[in-house]
């Protein structure tokens, strides 16, 4: 027997399978067959999970889009801007392209400290942190809207992930989102709202920046955590 087992082939996880017998113990050849098929349907259990994973992903990615579209694809997005005058905008943009231009494209910290010039400016004010791109977009742009889904498809697999690993030990849907949902926020606060606290920033734009992301977080957790992820006793 010992000799048969050993120079026997490879199972072949395609061949038809024999029923795993865990508590039967080794006095028969069909107990062998059935504990070497066991790989075999562990790892068609990880290739399907990993297959809803990525369809769930997409799914929440979608959802996660969705909220976002909300938030700043609608007049809801006023709330987060304070708006100027067409005046206004015209003499700023008139500055910012003669000012910025020779420069070019990226994030202006004005006025800069590092002169005692600067330093007293600073400390006199206005101070402005300015995201400058040296040409213009369309006011609803194809190309962003197409890198934003993907972002958020790529951001619903990795919580994905996240919640897969713990699957195993955290069955039910509520304790799932609470978990998600506690990790949103934790991010979001450091990532967010620590900008105007460090950088003296207006509040409004970050708070409503903060509760979009933290709704587009939980959007793209539950469609993954109550459709795509295996119950406790799948994984085991």
């Amino acid at each position: 027997m010992a000799a048969w087992w050993i120079s026997r082939p490879a199972p072949d996880c395609t061949a038809e399978r024999l029923p795993a017998i865990p508590d039967r113990k080794p006095s028969s050849d069909l107990y062998f067959l059935a504990r070497q098929d066991q790989p075999c349907r562990a790892g068609h259990k990880k290739g399907m999970a990993m297959i809803r994973l990525v369809i769930g992903s997409i799914l929440g990615g979608l959802a996660q889009f969705f909220v976002g579209f909300i938030f700043w694809g609608t007049p809801l997005t006023r709330l987060a801007f304070t708006i100027a005058g067409p005046g206004e905008n015209a003499a700023l943009q008139n500055a910012l392209a003669q000012t910025l231009t020779p420069t070019g494209t990226g994030t202006y910290f004005i006025p800069w400290p590092d002169t005692p010039g600067g330093t007293t400016l600073l400390g006199k004010g206005p101070i402005a942190t300015i995201h400058f791109t040296t040409g213009g977009s369309a006011a609803v742009d194809p190309g962003a809207l197409l890198g934003g889904l993907i972002v958020s498809i790529l951001t619903a697999f990795l919580i994905g992930l996240a919640l897969h690993g713990i699957a195993a030990r955290v069955g039910s849907l509520g304790e799932r989102l609470r978990v998600a949902l506690l990790i949103s926020i934790a991010a979001a606060i450091y990532i967010l709202i620590g900008q105007p606290l460090y950088n003296h920033y207006g509040w409004g734009y970050w708070i409503y920046l903060f509760v979009s992301q933290v709704a587009g977080f939980i959007a793209a957790s539950f469609v993954i955590a109550r459709w795509f992820l295996p119950r406790p006793s799948a994984i085991q």
